[in-house]
């Protein structure tokens, strides 16, 4: 019996994302940093306000300076927004509604039972204080 033998080339990743020019509403990092938003101007010193340090960037590198992944995530998703063309603004966190899409059927469960144990207790106060009619 004989096994083809197959052969595995390299897999080689290039970066080539062309790194775009300040425009007149975000001259620099900072102004950047500050106009998208969700305290990611609290990192404009490990940037150090260099244009190329922080396009050049990835996420591996902001994890090793301290960036914590929800903020890294939400910066390089601008990033790439402001590489297509779209002016940084800054984009609030969704609140959670009902505890959240998983957790909506228990919350309303609770809430439905809560409602009728009010009910319930208030129904027979009535009741009690009534009793003698």
């Amino acid at each position: 019996m004989f096994r083809a033998i197959r052969s595995y080339s390299q897999v080689v990743k290039y970066n080539n994302k062309v790194i775009p020019a300040p425009s007149k509403s975000v001259p620099d990092v900072n102004t950047f940093l500050t106009k998208i938003g969700r305290n990611a101007e609290e990192h404009i010193e490990i940037f150090e306000n260099d244009w190329s340090k922080f396009w050049n960037a990835k996420s591996s590198d902001m994890k090793e300076w301290g960036i914590e992944p929800q903020t890294r995530k939400y910066v390089l998703a601008w990033k790439e927004r402001f590489r297509q063309g779209q002016e940084p603004y800054h984009i609030a966190k969704g609140v959670k509604k009902n505890g959240g899409e998983r957790n909506a059927k228990l919350h309303n469960a609770l809430k439905r039972f809560e409602k009728l144990k009010a009910e319930r207790e208030l129904r027979e106060k009535y009741m009690s204080e009534h009793k003698n009619f």
